[in-house]
Order: C-alpha cells, then sequence, then structure tokens
C-alpha cells in the first residue's frame, strides 16, 4: 500500500524464475501495468533473468493496477525498486 499523500515511482524491477516440471509446456511471468506489459518471461529461456528499468509513477489507489502473474513455474522472483515522493499539490 501507498502511503497517503505520497506516491511510489518504479524506476526498475529484476526478476527470475525456473522452469517447473518437465511434463508442463513452459512457465511464463509477467508484470503489467493498467493492462500494459511491462515484461514477459517464458521460463524455457536459457537465462531467465532480467531487469526492467523506466519510470512509471504509481499514485495512492492504482497499486492493484499492477500485477505481477506467474504461471507453471517451479519458482519466480520479482523485487520493485523505486523512492515514494510527495503528491504534487
Amino acid at each position: 500500500m501507498i502511503p497517503r499523500k505520497r506516491r511510489f515511482v518504479l524506476t526498475r524491477i529484476e526478476y527470475s524464475a525456473r522452469p517447473g516440471q518437465l511434463d508442463v509446456p513452459h512457465g511464463f511471468l509477467s508484470v503489467s501495468w493498467r493492462r500494459r506489459e511491462l515484461l514477459a518471461l517464458d521460463s524455457r529461456t536459457a537465462n531467465p533473468v532480467g531487469e526492467w528499468t523506466g519510470e512509471l509513477v504509481v499514485e495512492p489507489g492504482e497499486e492493484s493496477d499492477l500485477i505481477v502473474s506467474a504461471s507453471f513455474v517451479h519458482s519466480a522472483r520479482v523485487v520493485l525498486h523505486g523512492r515514494f515522493e510527495p503528491l504534487a499539490r
């Protein structure tokens, strides 16, 4: 949750995934903002590790618009980096 009178500026996302069981065709990891995909990772990739950089402002009440999804992966790791700022007046 974003504290009152603050906003969160997302600047970087570190992510990785490990494939699940061999009988599952592939796993998938994604992060999206307001239905726009910021990153997508197929766990069959030789090195399923990466980083997204940019600047995305999340206002209070918009936390649920940032969605992390994982399916059929043994493990997934997503780390959000950024800063809290006062709301603009």
